[in-house]
């Protein structure tokens, strides 16, 4: 077996993610690179249709992450003690038809465009993971050849964060394509800076302070098999530095958004407040995930018994369910997994 008893690994582990049930390869080539010869394309009435009924009321959502430093321990007889640090930036938005629509098509005659679904949240934490696994020998020995669990202790280190408060805002237009505006758009934001800019946060003071919890195990039936579960990010964040509000509202009428001059009258009737808050808390981007893995050995190939322990292939389906259904960083959009391995 495995003899080491430290690993460690520094500014080496780097990931990003996107999650779109419309944003694939094929339609991102197909509407935002031109044609053939590097030329801007121009959208038909039937691709502004298509892009529509592929992304209204869809989510999109994204995430980076960076792990400065890694380390795991093993203590004889007690179990593997772990410690990462890792910054993650996630984003996330939910787009409604209508917002679409108007984008699409502009403000068609006798319509109303109702904005109030609309979601957005984006937030930059580092995370601390003090972490402890151990092999459990005698729970369920008729089900698993072995079976493992491990949690997690991260200490969440706040730094910027953007989100809608409450938006109940909607257009109507009339039979000269005039626009009118009703309602209002509230968005907060914490940032470790009083600006509105965004800066490398460095060893800056923090914006928030939180904690999070993970659990999980994983369950080996037998040398083929074996079974995993875990649920991510169970927690939440206070935020409290440089906290404001930014509230959107006026009544406007404008008739052709594609006149800049009118779209400069827009932005000048739009009354901005912007007000400092106090401290609020949010969740963390609670997921569940279950994963399955199939190994092939060299064995099955007619390859002698004794060489059962050098692994051929080995092939793993993930579920992911998001539970948090308002948190950047996951979706409550079931997503699927496959992937595999080869030695």
């Amino acid at each position: 077996g495995d003899k080491t008893k430290m690993y460690i690994n520094g500014m080496t582990t780097g990931g990003y993610l996107l999650n779109s049930k419309f944003l694939t390869v094929n339609f991102y080539n197909k509407y935002f690179t031109g044609d053939d010869n590097g030329n801007g394309k121009y959208w038909t009435k039937e691709d502004k249709l298509d892009i529509l009924e592929k992304s209204k009321d869809s989510e999109l959502g994204m995430g980076l992450g960076y792990k400065f430093i890694s380390a795991a321990f093993k203590i004889p007889k007690a179990g593997v003690v772990g410690f990462s640090i890792e910054d993650k930036v996630f984003a996330r938005s939910f787009l409604p038809e209508d917002m679409l629509r108007l984008t699409l098509f502009g403000n068609e005659l006798n319509r109303s465009y109702d904005y109030s679904e609309y979601r957005v949240e984006a937030s930059w934490i580092r995370q601390i993971n003090f972490s402890y696994a151990n092999v459990a020998k005698n729970f369920m020995k008729k089900t698993f050849q072995q079976f493992s669990w491990g949690v997690s202790l991260k200490p969440q280190l706040g730094y910027y964060y953007l989100g809608i408060r409450d938006n109940n805002l909607n257009f109507t237009t009339n039979d000269s394509a005039q626009i009118t505006s009703h309602g209002a758009v509230t968005f907060l934001r914490s940032s470790i800076y009083s600006s509105d800019k965004i800066f490398y946060p460095g060893l800056s003071p923090l914006a928030g302070f939180g904690w999070g919890f993970d659990i999980g195990f994983n369950g080996k039936i037998n040398n083929k098999w074996s079974i995993g579960m875990s649920i991510t990010d169970i927690g939440y964040m206070n935020w409290y530095g440089n906290n404001y509000e930014y509230k959107y509202a006026g009544e406007f009428v404008v008739t052709d958004l594609a006149k800049s001059e009118q779209l400069d009258t827009l932005r000048n009737l739009i009354n901005g407040k912007k007000t400092y808050i106090s401290a609020f808390q949010k969740t963390l981007p609670a997921t569940l995930r279950i994963g399955v893995n199939y190994k092939i050995f060299k064995n099955l190939f007619g390859v002698k018994a004794d060489s059962l322990s050098k692994e051929l292939v080995s092939i793993s389906v993930d579920y992911i369910q998001g539970l948090s259904k308002n948190a950047a960083g996951t979706s409550t959009v079931p997503a699927f997994g496959a992937g595999a391995e080869f030695f």
